[in-house]
């Protein structure tokens, strides 16, 4: 009897320790990506380490950047790493760049004849983010302007549909009906001041397409992003980014999204405040032990929390897509300024691409045109109080370093606390 009741006890025991070693198996599977790069990271024979610069801080030292401020300095790298801070194999099937074709000398967007003797072109200016920050209304007032052509919105080509095949001359071929205006324009006159836009959110704080660009391989954050790759195709690319304040974004991208998918069912503060505490729990954790650009881009992070508060945390993805086009080439509007003085922040827009001047009376007509993609939320009432000052202090320290990227302390958005 006690032999049988040993050999149990010694079955059992067995049995406990065979689940806990397929157990912790199944765990270092699932966190081996993360734990390779880093081991690939601190790898000896790694490439040498750049300087460590912010990103790789922790959020309490942007605190204390921001009460002890220094100058911010950008390595620009154009197309080059941003970061030496992997050293994986490259990988063939991974996306490489575009490589551009001879554009034309008279056509202000970028354009070529192709093999068939037909004209293409590429975007002239990308309106790349910020999700619920009035890029659809931007971007169609913009067209409004006479020399602008009708452009696309939302083709997400560079973050989501090359990855699933969509070729490059798919892409090109989504402008073919402008092209030919372009075309008829240069024929007509010998140039063309036609311009092309494309504006898609996805690419200013991607985290889905980076790690399938080459050169990413085994990273735990990019060394090349999108805008490289927009930079490698138009080096001369305009880009205008829309930003607000990113608590009061969440909250209005919370409720589209709850209209338009099944993501947020029954959706009310009370349900929003309970995906926030989890969001910010989860994010806190990461960056109490990750670099503050290692939680940015991890996309596992941002699909788990649901509410994506990554795409809030704006100076991150900022500083990265200034280190790859010129300040000149990029124009940051806040809508809150936009929302405020339509015509003034359309005319500086305007300005920036090089358009022509319009009358008051024109820049008037386009701004009283119906505001674009607005009310189309669920009315469940203002957020809670808590939601609001728990998404505020988590976003306090990314507001003050763009307010120091930008120089101007109207991107700590005091004006609508």
């Amino acid at each position: 009897m006690t032999r049988c009741t040993m050999n149990l006890k010694k079955r059992v025991f067995i049995i406990v320790v065979s689940c806990l070693a397929v157990f912790s198996a199944m765990v270092f599977l699932v966190s081996l990506p993360g734990q390779l790069s880093l081991a690939l990271r601190e790898d000896s024979d790694c490439s040498r380490m750049e300087t460590i610069p912010w990103e790789r801080r922790s959020v309490s030292t942007m605190r204390e950047d921001y009460v002890k401020p220094t100058r911010i300095k950008l390595d620009f790298v154009e197309e080059g790493f941003l970061y030496q801070n992997c050293c994986g194999r490259p990988n063939e099937t991974a996306f490489k760049f575009i490589e551009p074709p001879q554009y034309l000398d008279n056509s202000k967007s970028p354009c070529w004849y192709n093999s068939s003797g037909l004209l293409s072109c590429v975007p002239y200016f990308f309106v790349v983010g910020v999700f619920k920050c009035g890029t659809t209304d931007l971007f169609k007032r913009i067209t409004r302007h006479p020399d602008v052509l009708m452009g696309q919105k939302e083709i997400h080509w560079f973050t989501k549909l090359r990855r699933f095949g969509y070729s490059f001359d798919w892409y090109i071929n989504q402008f073919d009906p402008l092209a030919r205006a372009i075309d008829a324009d240069i024929k007509r006159k010998g140039r063309s001041d036609l311009v092309i836009g494309e504006g898609s959110v996805s690419y200013f704080s991607d985290t889905l397409m980076w790690p399938n660009l080459y050169g990413n391989e085994f990273c735990a954050e990019p060394r090349h992003t999108v805008a490289a790759h927009i930079h490698h195709l138009n080096p001369k690319a305009k880009i205008i980014l829309s930003l607000r304040n990113p608590t009061e974004r969440l909250y209005s991208k919370y409720l589209f999204t709850a209209k338009s998918s099944e993501l947020f069912k029954n959706p009310s503060p009370q349900q929003f405040h309970e995906y926030v505490g989890k969001s910010v729990r989860y994010y806190s954790k990461c960056l109490d032990s990750m670099s503050v650009r290692v939680c940015s881009y991890n996309h596992t992070l941002a699909r788990r929390t649901k509410l994506m508060i990554h795409e809030g945390m704006y100076s991150v993805f900022l500083e990265d897509w200034y280190r790859v086009f010129p300040r000149e080439q990029i124009y940051v509007v806040r809508m809150e300024d936009y929302s405020l003085d339509m015509v003034g922040e359309l005319q500086k827009i305007y300005d920036f691409l090089d358009l022509g001047h319009l009358p008051q009376t024109e820049m008037e007509e386009i701004a009283n045109f119906s505001i674009v993609n607005a009310g189309k939320n669920y009315d469940v009432g203002n957020m809670n109080n808590k939601s609001y000052y728990l998404l505020n202090g988590f976003y306090k320290p990314f507001n003050e370093r763009l307010a120091r990227l930008m120089k101007d302390k109207k991107w700590l958005w005091k004006d609508s606390d």
